[in-house]
């Protein structure tokens, strides 16, 4: 808008320019000769055009009249005097018009000066404004990058504990992670929700911290009521992290990441896409890897016979688009647990 604006009065400028240029031409054509001369050349120039104009229709018709010949002298003679005063008049007329063009053009140049030094300023002002915020908006992704780190920090600080507690499960939670990240990105996960994801991982089962330490190692099959302790690892998972900033979404990803896609999981009985994506993913990265680890009460078992379970449980059990993921990433040799 204010570039039109300054654009309008800039060709306002230019046509008043040239019509006081115009102007001052017929000024100067005046003050060089004067009113007098031109008063005196009108009135020749007026006598002779009207005498040859005579003479030559005279010529034509074979005669000459002396009324005539007076009357092209003295008509001009009579008509050169008011012609002038008409352009005396005139030019006075032009006079004033020139000055009121040159104030009109002098108001309109310093309108537009006035103008200028004011955008000038807004764009300096600007300029200093978009400075500030662009200083700010760094120190926010720095204070950003310092509370993910430390978050990250007590996250792994969490996972180690929870590893501590239960050296049949070292290095599970690990495993974990790293095959899940390796689904989600084969996925094709977007950043966030892939960040989201490896941090959940990383402590998935740190609901276990209240878990005896025999029941998390012995070696005979659990009863009903051990097993029930068991399934509340977690909502206590949930409950530990949601008091972390910026960990809800994890807190809901560890809580979720034993259902199952027919509603046979806990500790809520999720079906379908009420689970997160996140926490599907979880559930057959963790399913694979803890089939594949030796526990108190089992051997480990061949990768082949933990891909086969997930895959002969795709659509029941497990989503199939990240069933699917996992069995590619281990066909196509792009992941192995070492």
């Amino acid at each position: 808008m204010e570039t039109e604006t300054l654009r309008w009065r800039q060709s306002m400028l230019d046509k008043t320019a040239r019509r006081i240029k115009r102007e001052l031409l017929f000024r100067r054509f005046l003050g060089r000769f004067g009113i007098v001369k031109l008063t005196f050349m009108a009135t020749v120039c007026a006598m002779l055009s009207s005498f040859l104009l005579y003479w030559l229709i005279g010529t034509i018709v074979d005669a000459f009249v002396p009324v005539g010949i007076l009357s092209s002298i003295i008509v001009p003679a009579l008509v050169a005097p008011p012609l002038a005063y008409a352009i005396l008049r005139l030019a006075h007329r032009l006079g004033l018009a020139e000055k009121e063009l040159i104030d009109a053009y002098n108001s309109l140049e310093l309108q537009v000066r006035m103008r200028t030094a004011e955008l000038v300023t807004a764009n300096r002002d600007l300029q200093d404004e978009i400075s500030k915020r662009i200083r700010t908006e760094k120190k926010l992704k720095r204070g950003l990058a310092r509370l993910n780190k430390t978050l990250e920090k007590t996250i792994i600080a969490i996972a180690a504990v929870t590893e501590i507690r239960d050296p049949f499960t070292a290095g599970h939670q690990k495993r974990v992670t790293k095959l899940a990240c390796a689904i989600a990105e084969e996925m094709g996960l977007a950043k966030g929700r892939h960040e989201r994801l490896r941090l959940a991982a990383m402590v998935h089962d740190v609901g276990k911290v209240n878990i005896p330490t025999e029941i998390l190692i012995k070696p005979d099959r659990l009863s009903e009521p051990e097993f029930n302790i068991i399934e509340a690892h977690p909502h206590i998972g949930h409950d530990i992290l949601q008091g972390i900033d910026f960990s809800r979404p994890i807190a809901t990803i560890v809580l979720q990441h034993h259902e199952l896609l027919d509603g046979s999981g806990y500790p809520q009985g999720l079906a379908g896409d009420t689970i997160m994506l996140e926490a599907r993913i979880l559930t057959v990265a963790d399913v694979v890897a803890a089939m594949t680890s030796r526990r108190p009460y089992r051997p480990a078992h061949a990768l082949e016979g933990a891909l086969e379970e997930i895959s002969n449980k795709k659509g029941v059990l497990y989503d199939p688009i990240v069933v699917d993921a996992c069995l590619r990433v281990f066909q196509e040799g792009k992941f192995t647990f070492e």
